[in-house]
C-alpha cells in the first residue's frame, strides 16, 4: 500500500475508538456515524460509475480523498461551511453573466469590484481538481496543494491579462449586470452534510487528516472479511447504509441515489 494510503498506528486506533469497533475477519456487520455512512457510500458510488468487476480497499481509500478534494471550493485548504456557500455563489454568476461579460461574473457579492480572493474562489474548484490528480499520483496533500497553488495563479494571472487589469488590486466593474441573464439563484446554501461528525476539535473545519483517517478507517472496517476487497454483500450492506445516511439529510444529501443498484 501506498505511504500516502497508510494510517498512523496511533491516529488508526483513535479512529477505531470513534467507531467503536475493531473489524477482523468474520466480523459482523458494524454500526458507523451516519457521516461515515455517507461518505463512505459517496466513495463507492463514484467507484461504481465505472464498473469496475472487483473494488479494492485502495481504490475506496483513494476515492475518500478525491471526494475531499472534490468538496473544496475555496483557497484556505480546509473544509468548512464556507466551502457551501462559495459554491453556490460561483454557480449562481456562472449562470447569472453571460461568460462574454467580464468581470462581471467574477464578482461574487455584485459590489462592483472584483477582488483576487473572489477570482480566486471561482477558479477554486478547478485548481483543486488539479491537486487531486496530482495526489492520485502519488503526492501528499502538502504537495498537492503546491500543484493548487499554482494551478490557481495561472487561472487568475490569465484573467488579470485578458481584462488588462494588473497584478493585484481590485478590479472595478463598470455595469455590475451587463451581460446579466436573469438566471439569479434561487436555492439556499446546503450545508456540507455531516460536517459535525468530522469537526472532532470543534474548530469549524475539517481538515484533511480528520476527515480521511476517519473514513479510511470505515473503509477497514466494511471490508467485513479482511481480505482487502469487497465481496457484492459487503458492497450492498454499504449502499443500504448510504441511502439511510442520505435520507437522514432531509433533502441536503446527494440528489438522487437510485443510479446505484444493488450488485
Amino acid at each position: 500500500m501506498p505511504n500516502r494510503l497508510r494510517l498512523r498506528n496511533c491516529a488508526l486506533r483513535s479512529a477505531f475508538l470513534y467507531l467503536g469497533f475493531i473489524n477482523s475477519a468474520g466480523a459482523e456487520q458494524v454500526e458507523l456515524p451516519n457521516g461515515a455512512d455517507f461518505y463512505l457510500g459517496a466513495a463507492f458510488r463514484s467507484i461504481m460509475t465505472f464498473s469496475p468487476a472487483e473494488i479494492t480497499t485502495d481504490d475506496v481509500r483513494q476515492q475518500v480523498a478525491g471526494n475531499y478534494f472534490a468538496l473544496m471550493s475555496n483557497a484556505d485548504g480546509v473544509l468548512s461551511q464556507a466551502d457551501a456557500v462559495d459554491y453556490l455563489r460561483v454557480v449562481s454568476n456562472k449562470y447569472s453573466f453571460s461568460i462574454t461579460k467580464e468581470p462581471a461574473r467574477y464578482d461574487l457579492d455584485r459590489d462592483g469590484v472584483v477582488t483576487q480572493a473572489e477570482l480566486e474562489v471561482f477558479f477554486s474548484k478547478d485548481a483543486w481538481g488539479a491537486a487531486y490528480h496530482r495526489y492520485a499520483q502519488g503526492a501528499t496533500f502538502e504537495e498537492a496543494t503546491v500543484r493548487f497553488r499554482q494551478k490557481l495563479g495561472k487561472q487568475t494571472a490569465r484573467i488579470r491579462g485578458v481584462m488588462g487589469a494588473a497584478e493585484n488590486g481590485n478590479i472595478p466593474v463598470v455595469d455590475p449586470k451587463g451581460g446579466w441573464t436573469g438566471a439569479e439563484e434561487t436555492a439556499r446554501p446546503k450545508p456540507v452534510p455531516y460536517f459535525d461528525d468530522f469537526d472532532i476539535d470543534g474548530d469549524a473545519a475539517v481538515t484533511f487528516e480528520e476527515f480521511t483517517e476517519q473514513l479510511w478507517a470505515a473503509v477497514a472496517a466494511s471490508d467485513l472479511d479482511a481480505d482487502d476487497l469487497f465481496s457484492d454483500d459487503e458492497i450492498n450492506r454499504v449502499r443500504e447504509r448510504f441511502i439511510l445516511a442520505n435520507e437522514a439529510l432531509e433533502g441536503n444529501g446527494f440528489r438522487s441515489v437510485s443510479s446505484w443498484a444493488e450488485r
